[in-house]
């Protein structure tokens, strides 16, 4: 993998001077990292991380050729070279590497860019506390094996340890906002966020991905992963439901979509018959190219615009940006026939299949996490049609027509038909007019439990809305008197759209500045209280100034290290 290694690291130290050319060896690069993962998928699916990785890259370096921005490029190039190195790492010490590689360069960038003083240290450190935890677990890993590949376990402990770092990364409850919410304050461009929302919780997936094929069956860590993605899922896009600020929306949705991931590894982990487990890989996949390849566009899209907040934004638009606006959100909403619908089909047929299958009250589980993310899919697809409807639908300035956003839609819309013809469940069903292998399905004990065609519906969709202007003629708008909260102007605003459940759930949600959550900095001060307090108590009370409890110190310590030598 050197040859797509080297050229990063060309284009980092050729982006301090020449930004343009640094962008085009990203793009390379970049697309040779999907032909790589396409080349190796079929002897390890897991290679198809390398595509999907490799896809958002080359999208971003793209969209990035005129961009201004002085570090960009290099510290782009650097992100990209750690994420690389961790996902064709063949040892602990490589991906460790890799991990570092990947982070620090985004925490410079969001440095240079900072509009407050934390953000920046916030997501530092809570990547670093990341990186110790992989630390611990890879140590554990070593321990049992006595070599730093990636070797089969003989214990689940390591796993343990490492979802937990990995957990962190990806943002899950209760760290959701902890990577996130910085950057939906603008302390980093929209070109990186695309990268970061997009790719570097898609290596956490990976690296835990690739650690729980390689332990025993866990299965009370299957059921806390889904039990804590399925809770994700809910409040992510819950928060992004009522968050005004663009960004803030983007980043809560990147959250949601993290627990959905998180949540199938879970089911993945639990699954109690094959073909489940095969059902539960497909989608995970399949989701992890709708989340990469949606979010990119839409981040991307953000960095267009002019102001933070929905309501007061502007955005230029076109037929073409509307189009592909329309599908980048669908897939995000979960909507067929674009692959997000497919995936999100899929995650909660598996969840429902689960609970039918596993008995006792454990089956309860996956119940639940198949309630809380479709309930968390209802809030999500607001939030997207919040999003369309301000950006772009009917508050957009007519102007640019944003090609890499067009793409994008398109392409979220052909692999939902690429997901499905590529999938190995596709039955038929003559008895309905469906022809052998126009549907997806999930057999339980030889039977049907679920089915959708994505075609049927792709057909039925384009020939109702054909049919509606046939008859109906070319659109005709009516403009309807609106109520705004009482303001004086008439004007309908993203804040209003979503003040129903702020309302209805104001006593567990705190409203700040930019009308984002606050609930998760509360408790964080009042951790952070409550620790400098418990400090300032036991300095007091040991370190209080008497040299005869020094003394007393430094003769225990002496017995403790003869206790630990002797040993």
């Amino acid at each position: 993998m050197l040859y797509i290694l080297l050229p990063l690291a060309l284009a980092s130290a050729v982006g301090l001077k020449w930004r343009r050319p640094a962008y085009v060896i990203m793009a390379v690069s970049s697309a040779a990292f999907v032909v790589q993962g396409a080349l190796a998928f079929r002897v390890e699916h897991l290679a198809i991380f390398l595509s999907v990785a490799g896809f958002v890259w080359l999208i971003s370096a793209i969209a990035n050729q005129r961009d201004d921005d002085r570090w960009l490029p290099s510290l782009m190039a650097l992100s990209l070279l750690g994420m690389a190195m961790a996902l064709t790492s063949t040892n602990y010490l490589s991906f460790l590497t890799g991990w570092e590689v990947m982070t620090v360069p985004a925490y410079v960038e969001i440095g240079l860019h900072r509009r407050l003083s934390y953000p920046a240290f916030v997501f530092m450190a809570f990547s670093e506390l990341s990186t110790v935890l992989l630390v611990g677990g890879f140590s554990l890993a070593y321990s049992q094996t006595g070599m730093v590949e990636f070797v089969p376990l003989h214990t689940d402990l390591p796993l343990d340890v490492l979802a937990f770092g990995f957990a962190v990364k990806m943002g899950i409850l209760p760290f959701m906002v902890t990577e996130w919410l910085p950057l939906a304050h603008g302390s980093a461009p929209s070109r990186l966020s695309a990268v970061l929302s997009a790719s570097m919780t898609l290596v956490a997936l990976f690296g835990l991905y690739k650690m729980s094929l390689l332990s025993p069956q866990d299965l009370p860590l299957g059921w806390a992963l889904m039990s804590i993605g399925g809770f994700t899922v809910l409040f992510g896009a819950l928060f992004a439901y009522i968050s005004d600020h663009v960004k803030g929306l983007l980043g809560f949705s990147t959250v949601e979509n993290d627990g959905a991931l998180l949540a199938t590894l879970g089911a993945l982990e639990v699954a109690p018959v094959h073909s489940l487990a095969l059902m539960a890989s497909f989608v995970l996949a399949a989701y992890a190219v709708a989340h990469s390849t949606a979010k990119t566009g839409l981040f991307l899209l953000a960095g267009k615009g002019y102001g933070e907040s929905i309501s007061m934004a502007s955005w230029r638009t076109s037929s073409w940006s509307k189009l592909g606006v329309v599908l980048l959100t669908s897939s995000m909403s979960g909507l067929l026939p674009t692959v997000g619908g497919v995936a999100t089909w899929g995650l909660l047929e598996v969840f429902f299949a689960e609970a039918a299958l596993i008995p006792g009250l454990t089956g309860l589980i996956p119940l639940f996490t198949g309630i809380a993310i479709a309930l968390g899919e209802g809030f999500a697809t607001g939030a997207m049609l919040r999003l369309s409807s301000f950006l772009q639908l009917f508050r957009g300035v007519k102007g640019e027509s944003y090609p890499v956003v067009m793409t994008s839609g398109v392409i979220v819309l052909v692999l939902g038909l690429v997901i499905y013809l590529l999938s190995p469940f596709r039955i038929g069903a003559p008895s309905l007019g469906l022809p052998q292998g126009s549907m997806i399905a999930v057999k339980l004990n030889g039977s049907v439990f679920g089915a959708i065609s994505p075609v049927f519906v792709a057909l039925t969709l384009a020939s109702g809305f054909a049919m509606t202007v046939l008859v109906a003629g070319p659109r005709r708008s009516r403009t309807v008197r609106t109520w705004n909260h009482g303001r004086s102007h008439q004007k309908y605003t993203s804040y209003g759209f979503s003040n129903n459940v702020r309302l209805m759930l104001r006593q567990l949600l705190e409203r700040g500045a930019a009308g984002d959550v606050d609930l998760f900095w509360r408790g964080i001060y009042m951790l952070a209280r409550t620790y400098v307090g418990t400090s300032k108590k036991i300095t007091r009370m040991y370190m209080n100034g008497s040299i005869s409890w020094y003394v007393i110190y430094m003769i225990l310590a002496v017995l403790l290290v003869l206790v630990v030598m002797s040993l």
